[in-house]
């Protein structure tokens, strides 16, 4: 449901705005690597991140004197945590910036600039695959999802199900960018064959693979991969980086169609089950 609520007002601002006049190059360019960036965009994340976390700790103070009472030790090794957790968030946003934004940039251009053809297909594939792996918020998922199912799912199988699915997705889609092709007509089927699975998968992997749709677009994948179709985007002529975002849709959809089809094989194994059990 949260994934839908932002799809809902784009798609209406986008009615309302019309055609834009101009791309949105000057947005994703961001190929800079040097001393003075890196120090610009630490004094920026700090900033953000503080305007963030400070709202958050001040919540959890007021829950602590009026609803959580926890003691003084529990209550400091929380605020101590909570630290650590906005430190964090400051030297992984930083390395975004400074680091894996450029590089990624200067990738995506390089694979347009040096026409790499079909090899574009298995170098979207390789950082597709690696960047869910590396993803925070799939690692969270797949824990949840392997205590709340009983033993029917494992962190290992939703992991790679989603790495394999943004793998061959986003590898196609780049490839499809890299040619001109990427657009609603090669969104829409895919959207309609995740709306025919819901049907014949296992009902308890319906919300598993929707919420992974959704944790699949976390900070790594949507800063690296994004940056990459931008890049192949603005390279390929006539074309602009707003067609790179269609990619993020494509990163958000490979875990539902990918899950999907571990949904309708865990349907299968339970009817193979329960058969045998009554015969």
């Amino acid at each position: 449901m949260a994934s839908i609520g932002p799809l809902i007002t784009v798609i209406v601002y986008g009615i309302l705005l019309g055609e834009p006049e101009q791309g949105m190059a000057e947005l994703m360019d961001s190929t800079a690597i040097d001393l003075d960036s890196l120090i610009s965009n630490f004094v920026s994340r700090t900033a953000e991140v503080l305007l963030a976390v400070i709202p958050l700790y001040f919540i959890f103070i007021l829950m602590q004197k009026y609803i959580l009472h926890y003691t003084w030790r529990d209550f400091r090794i929380m605020i101590i945590g909570l630290f650590f957790a906005g430190f964090g968030m400051i030297v992984f946003l930083v390395g975004i910036y400074s680091a894996f934004m450029p590089l990624a940039s200067i990738m995506g251009s390089h694979m347009i600039v040096n026409n790499y053809g079909l090899a574009i297909l298995l170098f979207g594939m390789a950082p597709g695959f690696l960047v869910v792996i590396a993803e925070p918020s799939i690692k969270i998922l797949s824990m949840q999802a392997e205590k709340t199912s009983n033993g029917m799912l494992t962190r290992k199988s939703i992991t790679l199900a989603v790495a394999f699915g943004v793998s061959i997705l986003v590898g196609s889609g780049m490839y499809a960018l890299s040619q001109g092709l990427m657009s609603i007509y090669y969104l829409l089927p895919l959207y309609a064959l995740a709306i025919v699975m819901l049907w014949l998968m296992d009902k308890d992997m319906i919300e598993i693979s929707y919420d992974a749709g959704g944790v699949a677009t976390g900070p790594m994948s949507v800063a690296i991969l994004m940056t990459m179709c931008a890049a192949i985007s603005r390279a390929v002529p006539g074309s602009g980086s707003v067609g790179a975002f269609g990619a993020i849709s494509l990163i958000a959809l490979a875990p539902i169609l990918s899950l999907s089809m571990l949904g309708i094989y865990i349907r299968i194994k339970k009817k193979i089950k329960s058969s045998k059990e009554e015969t």
